[in-house]
């Protein structure tokens, strides 16, 4: 608006322009003319830029002669209302749409003339009714218009639309009414000073706290007031805290305070620098927390975390002693085993060795510790003991396998091992622990046995073929001795014969006795039972024996069972037993005469 008044001429140098323009408002300025009004000469070029300006600009703008009738209204205040210039131009101003909503309207706008005849100018704030009705919020003013010697020639009246301020403005109230209400629903005391620390507002908390309001409160020192300096001591904390603050620190301290009437507590005095877009301390944020519970939560969270931590230390304290004595058993485990035990590490290097492996190595721990197996003599073998050379024999696999303590070649130790992987805590292998089993021994009582079992078989062959021999003798000297019988019996016979027959009867029944003393050689162990047909058996006894019982005048008949299965049983065996059946039944019939 200051447009026009520094101006003076400009706007009333539009009426020439719009004159002597051809535009339709040429017609509506001879009303102008008649009014015997006389702008000053201006060129037609700077008057047609004027009107171009007026007419572009979003503010309401009209001339007004010194009777207040209106010379002049741009386009922006005749759209507005929904007019046109021959409609308004020559009528009162106060007589105008513009002005005649009211009769407050119409008695602030003379007031407002008057005191720009007098060469004061004003401002307010005020409505229109626009062309669709509506009411529209203004800020409207009238200034005088001067010439070049100070005289007032007309006045201007301005309008500026402001319902996009309002409208910021409501809501600028709106969000400070939200906040205002969010600050004061806070538990905590909130203020806001200056960054000497006087205050400039505060939640209603606060207040309350204090009995006081807003008014009382104002400019006075944060840290000077009742309940915040009740001692020394504590407003000295305060104040430095406020003025670390002003320097930009944001500064957080635990002090005891006596909000009101109660009893003094403990507090959180925060205090926050709010910087401007400079960078410099705008104001600061206080914020007073009561903590009283806070604190006794943490002095319980500490007395459980100390009653947790004794706990835990005595659970500590007897897993470790659990720890150490299932270590101890194990070591005694260890040491008692009657196996070797070697632990070796990722690269194959002897870390640990039991004592009953350590007495069978004959070494220290120092000389056993970090070396190879190959280092303490010991070798893989195959599975006749004889050591495996090459590059296998250094390589451990997991399993059974056979190895060698050489020592001097006559006292080597056999073991049996079982190779297993260490597994570690946190998984993988840490290495590879050998189960050693001494069978140097067992291997010896192996081989023994080994020799006695062939010697056993090799007299149990022996055995055997003497049985078979004997088996082989049996019968030719049984039929020998049998026949030699009867020749001896023949009383036909010369003496020589006879005697022939006796010598024959006697050196088959020694040889007879050679074979029994070989079979009981042979013993029950050397029997070998084969399957054999009975009947058969019965056949060639009977063959070998028949001249014998004939010359006895009795009658042999056989009445086998050929029904009689096979059974196993030593042939000799069958044959002696059939043998003194037929001899005793012989004699039972010679001396009762039938059988």
């Amino acid at each position: 608006m200051s447009f026009f008044r520094d101006t003076v001429l400009s706007g009333l140098a539009v009426l020439k322009l719009l004159v002597y323009t051809d535009s339709p408002r040429s017609q509506a300025m001879t009303k102008i003319e008649k009014m015997h009004f006389n702008p000053m000469e201006c060129s037609r070029n700077f008057l047609r830029l004027l009107a171009h300006t007026l007419d572009h600009m979003d503010t309401m703008v009209g001339i007004l002669d010194l009777k207040g009738k209106i010379l002049y209204a741009n386009r922006t205040a005749l759209k507005k209302i929904n007019t046109s210039y021959d409609k308004i131009i020559g009528i009162d101003f106060l007589d105008s749409p513009w002005r005649t909503h009211s009769k407050e309207t119409i008695s602030l706008t003379k007031d407002m003339m008057t005191k720009a005849f007098a060469g004061e100018s004003s401002v307010i704030e005020d409505f229109i009714i626009n062309r669709d009705g509506k009411w529209v919020p203004m800020l409207f003013s009238i200034s005088p218009v001067r010439d070049v010697n100070g005289k007032i020639i007309a006045i201007v009246p301005e309008g500026k639309s402001i319902t996009e301020q309002k409208r910021l403005q409501a809501e600028i109230r709106k969000e400070q009414w939200e906040t205002q209400q969010w600050i004061d629903s806070m538990g905590a005391y909130v203020a806001k000073c200056d960054k000497e620390g006087r205050v400039i507002s505060c939640n209603q908390p606060f207040l309350n706290a204090m009995s006081i309001t807003h008014c009382e409160i104002a400019e006075q020192y944060i840290c000077d007031t009742v309940w915040l300096g009740h001692s020394s001591k504590t407003q000295k904390k305060l104040q430095r805290a406020v003025k670390d603050a002003g320097a930009g620190k944001k500064v957080g301290i635990e002090v005891v305070l006596a909000p009101g009437k109660s009893e003094p507590k403990l507090f959180l005095f925060s205090v926050s620098p709010i910087l401007n877009s400079a960078g410099n301390v705008a104001f600061l944020a206080m914020e007073i927390i009561d903590i009283a519970d806070q604190v006794r939560l943490r002095e319980r969270m500490i007395a459980h975390e100390k009653e947790y931590s004794n706990r835990l230390e005595r659970e500590v304290s007897q897993i470790t002693m659990i720890l150490r004595e299932t270590e101890l058993f194990n070591q005694n485990l260890i040491n008692a085993a009657s196996v070797g035990i070697i632990y070796l590490d990722e690269n194959d290097r002897v870390m640990f060795v039991n004592p009953d492996m350590k007495i069978k190595l004959g070494k220290t721990v120092a000389s056993i510790k970090g070396k190879r197996l190959s280092g303490l003599g010991i070798y893989m073998t195959d599975r006749s003991w004889k050591k495996i050379d090459g590059r296998e024999k250094e390589k451990i696999y997991f399993g059974k396998m056979k190895m060698i303590l050489q020592i001097d070649g006559k006292n080597d130790l056999l073991f049996d091992v079982n190779a297993a992987a260490l597994k570690g805590s946190m998984g993988g292998t840490r290495g590879t622990v050998l189960i050693m089993d001494d069978v140097t021994e067992r291997n010896r009582l192996e081989e023994e046995t080994l020799r006695v079992r062939i010697q056993s078989e090799k007299m149990s062959s022996l055995k055997l073929f003497i049985s078979g021999i004997a088996h082989e003798l049996n019968n030719p000297l049984t039929s020998i001795i049998g026949c030699a019988e009867h020749l001896e019996e023949d009383s036909e016979l010369v003496e020589e014969s006879a005697e022939a027959a006796k010598i024959i009867v006697d050196d088959a029944r020694r040889a007879g006795k050679i074979v029994e003393n070989l079979s009981e050689f042979a013993g029950r162990d050397a029997f070998t039972g084969t399957l054999i047909d009975l009947n058969e058996v019965i056949r060639n006894l009977v063959d070998i024996r028949v001249n014998e019982v004939k010359k006895r005048n009795i009658e042999l008949i056989l009445d086998l069972d050929p029904a009689i299965k096979s059974i196993v049983a030593g042939v000799i065996e069958i044959q002696q037993v059939l043998l003194n059946l037929v001899r005793n039944a012989v004699n039972v019939i010679e001396e009762s005469g039938k059988g």
